[in-house]
């Protein structure tokens, strides 16, 4: 839509992290590590890139054959959403066979299809800060709404997450700054802090009925994880839930061949129920 191509116009990602004319209000220290240790050089399986071809996986589809599938001029044809990888299972094998050989050919620079790469251990922790200042609190709520997954839930980042590398759970802490403090001495603000983590509930709610206003002001007060579309993204980040992992695997060329339409979350757990 040309209103998406607006640059007047702003969304919340605009207001937090800033456009090039309009600077941001979050701050993303580096985190230290505090647990654990890095991996020796491997080199993961081979990562394929996104191909704008693969219609079955990138738009949605009314029926399974071949010849029926919707492509990019289909009227009827709907971008599908987001894509997210799975959580997979603490032994699923993400390095290339023959790793000797195969990190001599990276190094020597006969291979360029791989990469290495040294990843941290399992059961590493980390710590850092993300400060912000003029949240309003809708965006703070946003802020939170992303970081505080449920007990059972996991983000995904980094390199290789088709593979099950990068589920990560994050543990906040939410502080305040006392401006007045803040202005009198350079120190003295942050001693004796006590945490407000009894008011992320109520940012994060307040976060969950705006966007509720827009799309069902009746739901206001639900949490928005009750939304279908997140509904969807639930079922990815459910580190315990998370299916047997031949249902997730990483597409073969034979895959792509068959074009096969690509199950929705809900349909891979679902089938996994007996």
């Amino acid at each position: 839509p040309e209103k998406l191509t607006d640059s007047s116009l702003f969304d919340l990602t605009d207001s937090m992290f800033g456009t090039l004319n309009n600077p941001g209000k979050l701050f993303f220290d580096d985190l230290e590590l505090i647990e654990g240790e890095e991996e020796v050089a491997s080199v993961p399986k081979i990562l394929g890139s996104p191909k704008p071809t693969s219609i079955q996986l990138y738009l949605e589809q009314a029926d399974q054959e071949i010849r029926d599938l919707y492509h990019y001029n289909s009227e009827e044809a709907l971008i599908r959403g987001n894509k997210m990888y799975w959580h997979k299972t603490d032994t699923y094998d993400w390095k290339a066979d023959d790793q000797k050989s195969v990190l001599n050919k990276v190094k020597t620079g006969q291979d360029k299809q791989r990469t290495i790469i040294r990843p941290i251990k399992r059961g590493a922790k980390f710590k850092g800060k993300v400060r912000f200042e003029n949240l309003s609190a809708i965006e703070l709520g946003a802020l939170l709404f992303v970081l505080k997954l449920k007990d059972n839930y996991c983000h995904k980042i980094g390199m290789g997450k088709p593979y099950g590398l990068g589920s990560i759970k994050i543990g906040i802490e939410l502080f305040f700054s006392d401006r007045k403090k803040r202005y009198q001495s350079l120190t003295e603000e942050w001693k004796g802090l006590n945490s407000d983590n009894n008011k992320i509930d109520e940012f994060t709610q307040q976060f969950s009925n705006a966007i509720w206003e827009k799309l069902n002001p009746n739901h206001i007060g639900k949490s928005l994880w009750v939304h279908p579309r997140l509904g969807q993204l639930r079922r990815i980040l459910d580190w315990e839930k998370k299916p047997l992992d031949e249902k997730t695997e990483y597409m073969s060329l034979e895959d792509f061949r068959l074009r096969m339409v690509l199950p929705t979350p809900k349909e891979i757990i679902d089938a996994d129920k007996p």
